[in-house]
């Protein structure tokens, strides 16, 4: 078995737990918290999330390295060169996320008070937001092997740790919320999830080379901070306008239309976010290995795994998405149901994320060359996102997303058009345009 074809299996065993996992979530949720609980629990994961705003895009920056420095011999031994550069970049790796987790401790405490200070009900939310931002910072603390794995072409072992940790967090979620712990739920279950990925890791670990740990002699912080830092300074505009244009439906609408209607949005957006990240999933976990294929002159066969997994996972977005809107249609007597957005909004919601994923999966076919080209694009994503949602609220909009969607379609051709550019140049041999 080819272990791409793996990669996408384990992948697919991911996705199927999220798939079947997701709807299983949504019901306990919908069924044992109120809306305006939902609201908190929805921006609670937008604190999670929030570490995309501390990490600036370090991770994906890390992984695009260590895939082009990662040079193995016929017997799968790395280089004595390719040694030295993997090793110096974990060792900033290991420095930069512990500060990262210190840093975000001491932020997000006094922010999360703020962004709830006008909130006048009599849900009990300081405790779990509390718990949540301890172990999101631990988080942070694991993308340490998360990289390195990914990176190193160890796809196949870190599958299985993003395995068994979903498993872990969905069927700890489930309990919890059946159990009342309510908004303690969230962090309990992120933390079991944190501590099986880590063992699954430890398990397999004769399979995984530790003299990188060793063998970063002369290594220099600074050094190695401005080795990368050219992708980097572009790479972390990305991913800070990026939380923005992810997050921004929810942490608007919470302000916006209340707790009771945000909880809606949050739902919906639940919904659509959990089907885009299955499907996305079948494609992005082949992003290290295309880097590593263009790294080493396999252009062809790198394109030909992108567009493979990409139109499967196109595939995959929309017929789970005409499932949810037939549900929507034909059994709106249930109350899970009416937990959703209405019709319209819904399918305006999901034409937005199939937008989004093909936009992405071609950006990020991009970047595998090692460049980061869009930083405007971005800025004009995250920034139009929150306006038009703002606008679509103060002109009374009935569909209030329809705007937000309107205004990526620029976007997506922008992004096309670039990737169309960029395969042109293949195939004339000219693969080091910019």
């Amino acid at each position: 078995m080819k272990k791409t074809d793996h990669i996408a299996i384990l992948s697919l065993f991911t996705s199927l737990i999220r798939v079947l996992g997701g709807p299983i979530t949504i019901l306990m949720v919908s069924s044992h918290l109120s809306l305006e609980e939902m609201g908190f629990y929805y921006t609670f994961f937008s604190f999670i999330v929030m570490t995309q705003l501390f990490e600036v895009g370090i991770g994906f920056v890390l992984k695009q390295f260590y895939s082009h420095d990662c040079k193995y011999n016929d017997q799968g031994v790395l280089s004595k060169k390719s040694l030295i550069k993997s090793s110096k970049l974990f060792i900033f790796s290991c420095q930069w996320y512990m500060g990262l987790a210190i840093i975000y401790l001491v932020l997000l405490i006094p922010f999360s008070k703020f962004y709830y200070f006008n909130y006048e009900g009599n849900i009990e939310f300081e405790g779990p937001l509390l718990l949540l931002l301890v172990v999101t910072s631990l988080k942070l603390v694991s993308n340490i092997i998360d990289t390195y794995l990914d990176g190193m072409q160890k796809q196949i072992i870190l599958q299985k740790a993003r395995l068994f940790s979903s498993i872990t967090m969905s069927l700890s979620l489930w309990a919890l919320i059946s159990l009342d712990y309510q908004l303690y739920s969230i962090g309990l279950s992120l933390f079991l999830s944190i501590q099986v990925f880590v063992l699954v890791v430890l398990y397999y670990k004769k399979n995984i080379d530790f003299k990188i740990i060793k063998a970063g002699v002369n290594y220099s912080f600074l050094e190695q901070f401005r080795e990368i830092f050219p992708l980097l300074s572009r790479s972390s505009l990305v991913w800070f306008f990026g939380y923005f244009f992810w997050n921004g439906f929810t942490l608007l609408g919470f302000h916006l239309y209340g707790a009771s209607i945000a909880g809606q949005i949050g739902f919906s957006i639940a919904m659509a976010k959990g089907g885009y990240d299955v499907a996305n999933s079948f494609s992005v976990n082949q992003r290290t290995i295309i880097a590593n294929k263009i790294a080493n002159d396999k252009l062809r066969e790198a394109i030909e795994i992108f567009f493979k997994y990409s139109i499967f996972s196109l595939s995959v977005l929309t017929f789970g998405y005409l499932i949810i809107i037939s549900v929507k249609v034909y059994l709106s007597e249930f109350e899970i149901v009416s937990k959703m957005l209405d019709t319209q909004n819904l399918i305006t919601l999901f034409l937005f994320y199939i937008f989004i994923l093909v936009m992405t999966s071609v950006n990020n076919f991009v970047r595998s060359f090692k460049i980061e080209p869009f930083v405007y694009l971005s800025i004009y994503n995250s920034t139009s996102l929150m306006v038009t949602f703002y606008l679509s609220h103060y002109w009374g909009l009935k569909n209030i997303l329809l705007l937000s969607m309107i205004f990526l379609i620029p976007s997506l051709i922008y992004s096309f058009t670039f990737f169309l550019k960029k395969i042109g140049y293949i195939k004339l041999g000219i693969a080091d345009v910019k």
